[in-house]
């Protein structure tokens, strides 16, 4: 597999599970006790899923902008 593909798989990947956690996260109450669980997972446990895969999904995506930079400048060029 090469970089770019395997990239691109990444991110989605690390969107999906962002998105995922952000909805979980939005709602679950804000001052839920620490047994309290969304889909059987502990708000705690939302929050750092959130935190690792948006943090991923930030350095993967300037690494994906970095793999595709050609690409992205020719779609901005005026012709």
């Amino acid at each position: 597999m090469n970089m770019r593909r395997f990239v691109s798989i990444m991110l989605l990947i690390t969107f999906i599970a962002s998105t995922i956690s952000g909805i979980a996260l939005f709602l679950t109450p804000k001052g839920a006790k620490s047994t309290y669980t969304f889909l059987g997972v502990p708000r705690y446990v939302w929050n750092n899923i959130h935190v690792v895969t948006s943090f991923l999904g930030v350095i993967v995506g300037l690494i994906h902008i970095y793999l595709n930079w050609r690409a992205l400048v020719s779609y901005f060029k005026l012709r």
